[in-house]
């Protein structure tokens, strides 16, 4: 696998430790400018937000080559062996450079269920899902759920909550690029919401990727499971 070298520090989550061990690889080579769609992810240096974008950038220009390659992934279950052997798959693929970038698994399956929401729901001005049908986030793990799926399944439940409540915060988040002020603001609107969402005994620490992370899988999952207008009458 190609390798590139870029710092993650501050993308910690304390329940998700074990995860974060547990991390992919992928590259790129130096390179400046906006946001790219379906060429290889670039690093522009070795700084948490050039780490942030670059993922961003894995995520736009996997899904744009083949979303169905990308939805396959998300929808095993994390933490298991055909997981783990697909997200790396698909880390070693034409979106990527030379170099090296280690990502936690669970921030490129993030990367992913945001390119995901943006390339089928971006464009909506204010997502209803306040009323969507709930989601099994437990669908397809077998049970005990190891602790990393368990950890997952939790951020989901929480990213679900607040996705519902602020939803308008969420898609905005999401469309928002890593470090900018609009990203600030969202994240703003999220963090209120959190106390209320996060289960009694619970506790996380948590930081803008792992927070855009539970957001994406929230915001798409909803997104495609909300009724449509013909569905509505």
């Amino acid at each position: 696998m190609r390798r590139m070298a870029a710092s993650l520090i501050g993308l910690g989550l304390a329940l998700m430790a074990s995860a974060a061990q547990s991390q992919s690889q992928m590259g790129a080579t130096p390179e400046t400018g906006s946001l790219i769609h379906r060429d290889p992810a670039q690093i522009r240096g070795e700084t948490t937000f050039a780490a942030r974008m670059t993922l961003k950038e894995f995520g736009t220009c996997t899904v744009g080559r083949s979303s169905k390659a990308a939805l396959a992934v998300v929808n095993l279950p994390y933490g298991t062996s055909a997981f783990d052997k697909a997200i790396n798959r698909l880390a070693d693929v034409e979106c990527l450079s030379t170099g090296t970038l280690i990502i936690p698994p669970y921030l490129m399956r993030g990367a992913l269920f945001e390119a995901l929401y943006l390339r089928e729901f971006g464009r909506s001005a204010n997502p209803d899902v306040k009323s969507a049908p709930s989601y099994d986030y437990m669908a397809g793990y077998h049970r005990p759920v190891e602790p990393d799926a368990a950890n997952t399944i939790a951020l989901a439940i929480v990213g679900d909550c607040v996705t519902r409540t602020v939803p308008l915060a969420a898609h905005q988040l999401l469309t928002s690029i890593p470090g900018s002020q609009l990203e600030s603001d969202s994240i703003a609107v999220v963090a209120k919401e959190l106390p209320g969402c996060v289960p009694p005994k619970q506790t996380f620490r948590f930081q803008q990727s792992i927070i855009r992370a539970a957001i994406a899988e929230a915001l798409y999952r909803l997104s495609t499971e909300r009724p449509t207008k013909a569905e509505r009458g």
